[in-house]
């Protein structure tokens, strides 16, 4: 269920941006656009997770860590 409101929503608020984008000119490149979106999206949450199992920091260190 999740996947296809994560895919849904971006092709229906899209649909504004479709004079803008050339990709968002038709229903089935607005899919495109948002499958699209939702596959980079999963990917940089992967890589994320990835680095935060090797160790990667997150920024500055918590207070009281040092």
């Amino acid at each position: 269920m999740s996947v296809p409101l994560a895919v849904g929503l971006p092709a229906v608020a899209g649909q504004p941006a479709r004079t803008l984008v050339q990709l968002c000119r038709s229903l089935p490149q607005r899919l495109g656009w948002a499958v699209l979106v939702f596959v980079i999206g999963t990917l940089g949450a992967l890589a994320g997770l990835a680095a935060y199992g090797r160790g990667v920091g997150w920024g500055a260190p918590a207070p009281g860590s040092r």
